[in-house]
């Protein structure tokens, strides 16, 4: 079952990150590093303000919106639905304008502070529509959405900063006008917003005690992965800002990338286990999840510090790859294990309803990255400041994993991940026979052959597992995972 969802979501899962990853070159290619170290920053302050102003309501709309349509409250959830969005934009308007206008100064004209206030808002309520969509499995628009909407900014902002100007404004009007664009379409083909009134008060007093303690905890990891830009930016100006976020961001995608290959069905099938079979049977699925995870995830980081010099030799212009050598590859392994943590252990605190807990840790998270940052860049300059997400994703992921085993009974499956880290490091061997190479080419045939290598000490690995799974589902039985 998750397979097929996985084949469903695959193409936004690898288009969207890919285009987000054209995107960050695209920008360090066209616009000077000040330029970027705005563009970059517009958007960390665009992921802040979704998780304020929409997590909340996403994640309850994720967890609960099977139930609601079930028992008949639909029309009372588009109701709510409607009035609520209304609000957050009219309190992202009226909040955004100043912080922009205070945080950049003089920095940037008025045009464009206005443009990147359209462009946080648009980007916002697409990103809140897409997992819309997931909550409705409504695949092909979900995907629409994540690969169609951020294609079409890219390549106008391209376009106009080829055909005009290259600045930020040119680039943040592209996007704006592709947002909204799919805000329109969505309006057009589904029933989102078209039926205004009251809010059901019991929702939405039920949507706060359920996503509050969701949003704070989102919030805090939101900050504690976008601190460093600031910090960069506050301590070095905004040109080091944006030499620093073309690696940071970069790697952080590789993450994204791994991850969203097989994330964007799992929650939901998570969920549907838990509504219909129970908490052993959601954890049974989660645990499958999580291998599926670490099948992908465990070789991106480890391929990614194996040919990290030949990645950025071949990606990126000059002047930015003395800070992109150490700081590509760490931030790739500070997403992974970030990536770990969201899809595995905050799931079961989900579940389990007790979002204290992964409030409590994200407020660790974002205390150590800011500290630590601040320290790297004290002690190694701009480079330095990707060494406070890492450190603390070590230590929050090590504690969210004694907590979901010792308080809730969910076992995390380390004798599967200690496989997996095997298999991706004797690929790493192979690999690293051969030299760092500004070829697109030879690069491409050492991934494949990691890519073969792996695969093959994968199977070997994995056999008596997929042998039980074979034999159990001809039989009719529930296979289990490997704990």
């Amino acid at each position: 079952m998750l397979l097929r969802q996985t084949f469903r979501y695959l193409p936004a899962q690898v288009m969207s990150p890919l285009i987000q990853m054209a995107t960050i070159l695209v920008w360090a290619h066209l616009l000077p590093p000040g330029d970027v170290g705005v563009l970059t920053l517009v958007v960390a302050i665009q992921e802040i303000s979704f998780g304020f102003f929409y997590m909340w309501w996403t994640q309850y709309t994720l967890r609960r919106f099977t139930a609601i349509r079930s028992a008949g409250s639909g029309d009372a959830y588009l109701r709510t639905e409607t009035a609520i969005s209304a609000f957050l934009i009219l309190a992202q308007l009226v909040i955004l304008f100043p912080v922009i206008s205070l945080y950049f100064g003089d920095q940037i004209d008025a045009y464009t502070q206005i443009s990147v206030v359209l462009m946080i808002i648009s980007r916002s309520l697409t990103m809140f529509l897409s997992e819309r969509y997931r909550a409705e499995s409504k695949v092909l628009l979900y995907t629409a959405i994540q690969i169609f909407v951020p294609a079409f900014a890219i390549v106008s902002g391209t376009v106009l900063c080829l055909v005009w100007k290259n600045s930020v404004f040119a680039m943040a009007l592209a996007f704006t006008t592709a947002q909204f664009g799919g805000v329109v379409i969505s309006l057009i083909t589904g029933k989102l917003f078209r039926q205004p009134g009251w809010p059901d008060r019991r929702m939405l007093v039920e949507a706060l005690k359920f996503g509050v303690p969701i949003m704070l905890a989102s919030l805090l990891a939101i900050v504690a992965n976008n601190g460093p830009r600031f910090i960069v930016d506050r301590y070095l100006g905004l040109e080091a800002a944006g030499m620093f976020a073309i690696a940071y961001g970069l790697g952080l995608r590789v993450a994204s990338f791994a991850s969203m290959m097989v994330t964007a069905g799992a929650y939901p099938l998570v969920v549907a286990r838990m509504e219909k079979e129970g908490l052993e049977a959601a954890y049974l699925q989660l645990r499958q999840n999580t291998v599926l995870l670490l099948l992908v995830l465990i070789p991106a980081g480890i391929g990614l510090i194996t040919i990290n010099r030949s990645v950025v030799e071949i990606l990126l212009p000059a002047h930015f790859a003395a800070i992109a050598f150490l700081v590509l590859p760490l931030s790739a392994l500070t997403g992974i294990m970030r990536d770990v943590r969201n899809h595995t252990t905050n799931q079961v605190f989900l579940l389990q309803a007790k979002t204290a807990y992964a409030t409590g840790l994200s407020a660790v998270d974002i205390t150590l990255s800011l500290l630590f940052a601040v320290i790297g860049i004290m002690t190694w300059g701009a480079a330095g400041a990707v060494a406070g997400p890492l450190v603390a994703t070590c230590v929050t992921l090590a504690i969210s994993v004694t907590i979901t085993r010792v308080k809730f009974a969910f076992k995390f499956p380390v004798f599967d991940l200690i496989k997996i880290t095997c298999a991706a490091a004797l690929m790493s061997g192979v690999v690293s026979i051969f030299p760092v190479t500004s070829n697109p080419m030879h690069m491409g045939a050492q991934i494949l052959l990691g890519g073969l290598t792996y695969g093959a000490v994968v199977v070997m690995a994995f056999w008596k597992d997929l042998s039980l799974r074979r034999r159990s589902m001809s039989s009719g039985n529930l296979p289990t995972t490997a704990e």
